[in-house]
């Protein structure tokens, strides 16, 4: 494609010559998945190259990296983050259309969220920036980041930015449900905050026979569910806009014996932080309610740590739009509505001004479409290239 409108001869050519070294590398990474807290060998393909291309890299956890580019002289700091893990998922031999470009070649992990496309375009970025970095003033960090899913990595990452003035952050993420090539980067609430819970029963278990003489845990739990979702939809206030997902009720070993614990987990995702404060102590209250109707007691576990929304600040949202302007063309400016899951990213944006784009991948010619975390998922490859370029433009405006 044409970037900068065929100015910026030089700059044009270094993205044109990273196309398909984006998706190389985005085949490499897909075909070798790790979980998270295992990306042994991702982190080591970033370090080589970066280590190629002689520049300083410091390593956050175990496989985490902080990869710096300095320009000819001091200025403004400006962070670029990508994220490296898997998933737990066995991946289909085909996408929705037909057989794959690339599959996982380790049984039961597959990338099903995107981060392989998301680490390959921050490699391609940091290429390209590493050979442009005659022609401007400050630093650029590329953050690679282990164990997003599990929100196992971020903090670290943070912490070890500290010592950095950063001006401004970016990311990026594939977006399954934007079409293809479409960047969105639009100012406000993009990624909804995420409260997860667990509700441990404990009734008084027996013989399947004699229910009567028995306080289920089963009952209980199967009714709480129920007043939970009586309340979601008849309730609470429908400017309150919070969901709620069940994941996971356990209980019993044995189809004849009542058990005497059961337990529930679940997460509540929202952008209000007010209103998904709202549906937790409502949710807490139900549950206590429901319990003792049921002469059974529940605990109920703090949470782990809320995940923030995701918020793109306002003034460097402008910027992003201008630099996907400046490098592709406001052809490729997207929009799309608030994404309801959440990602480690908030954490950087709770320190740092900055912005978080979702990238258009779905292609139904090519089979992705498919929507994250499942089996199917895929992204068209084409799309990267967007990312890539707008990133480097984003940094460059950012350290003008």
């Amino acid at each position: 494609m044409e970037y900068f409108h065929g100015m910026q001869t030089e700059l044009a050519a270094l993205l044109t010559a990273e196309e398909s070294e984006t998706i190389k590398n985005r085949r490499r990474i897909h075909e070798n998945p790790e979980l998270g807290g295992q990306e042994k060998e991702t982190s080591a393909l970033v370090r080589a190259e970066a280590q190629r291309l002689g520049l300083p890299v410091e390593t956050v956890g175990d496989y985490g990296l902080i990869v710096r580019i300095d320009g000819i002289r001091p200025g403004k700091v400006v962070m670029l983050r990508a994220d490296m893990d898997a998933l737990p998922v066995n991946e289909a031999a085909e996408n929705l259309t037909g057989p794959r470009v690339c599959c996982s070649a380790v049984p039961g992990v597959m990338h099903a969220c995107g981060h392989d496309g998301h680490t390959s375009m921050l490699i391609s970025a940091m290429r390209v920036l590493a050979a442009w970095r005659e022609h401007f003033e400050g630093t650029v960090l590329c953050c690679f980041e282990q164990n997003e899913e599990n929100i196992g990595g971020v903090h670290a990452m943070v912490k070890a930015l500290e010592k950095y003035p950063v001006t401004a952050c970016w990311g990026m993420h594939v977006y399954y449900a934007l079409e293809s090539g479409l960047l969105d980067v639009s100012a406000g609430p993009r990624l909804s905050a995420c409260s997860t819970f667990e509700v441990d029963i404990h009734g008084h278990g027996g013989h399947g026979s004699r229910p009567d003489l028995c306080d289920s845990p089963i009952t209980c739990g199967t009714q709480m569910i129920a007043a939970w979702e009586h309340y979601w939809t008849m309730q609470k206030h429908p400017a309150d806009a919070v969901t709620l997902g069940i994941g996971q009720f356990v209980a019993g070993h044995a189809h004849n014996v009542i058990p005497d614990d059961a337990m529930i987990r679940g997460s509540m995702r929202f952008f209000d932080m007010d209103a998904g404060l709202r549906a937790r102590k409502n949710l807490e209250h139900i549950a206590q309610t429901v319990a003792e109707l049921n002469h059974c007691s529940v605990e109920i576990l703090a949470p782990t740590g809320t995940i923030p929304s995701v918020i793109n600040d306002a003034f460097w949202s402008k910027e992003a739009q201008d630099a996907v302007t400046e490098v592709v063309g406001e052809e490729h400016l997207g929009h799309c509505e608030p994404w309801y899951v959440s990602e480690s990213m908030a954490f950087y944006m709770n320190h740092f001004p900055g912005v978080f784009g979702l990238l258009g991948i779905r292609n139904p010619e090519l089979g992705s479409g498919a929507n994250h975390h499942t089996a199917e998922f895929d992204l068209d490859e084409g799309a990267l290239k967007i990312g890539v370029a707008a990133t480097v433009n984003f940094a460059l405006k950012v350290l003008k």
